[in-house]
């Protein structure tokens, strides 16, 4: 349910790998993983979320993979504990357990 997805501006300038396989806009469009293909990937944002602009780039990656996801923007709705509480129960009931 949203987030930065780049945790470069957190590390002042710092540089590691772990940096890079915790940011996924960086790792992602490179990934050769066949299991990206078989997730279950959802993007829960809203237009008023902090976050929106990264929840875009990371859709617009997936898009250019072509892996299969889920970008759910809950428009005019701030990013906080009311929305989380709708979106949760609504995302976990879309769970199919085979």
């Amino acid at each position: 349910m949203s987030g930065a997805f780049d945790i470069r501006s957190f590390m002042d300038g710092y540089q590691h790998d772990d940096i890079f396989f915790n940011s996924p806009l960086e790792y992602l469009p490179g990934l050769q993983d066949y299991e990206l293909w078989n997730m279950k990937i959802v993007l829960g944002t809203s237009n008023w979320d902090i976050c929106y602009d990264a929840n875009i780039k990371l859709h617009d990656v997936l898009e250019k993979r072509g892996v299969p996801h889920w970008f759910d923007v809950r428009h005019e709705k701030k990013h906080d504990w009311p929305i989380w509480k709708e979106m949760f129960p609504h995302y976990l009931s879309t769970i199919q357990f085979n």
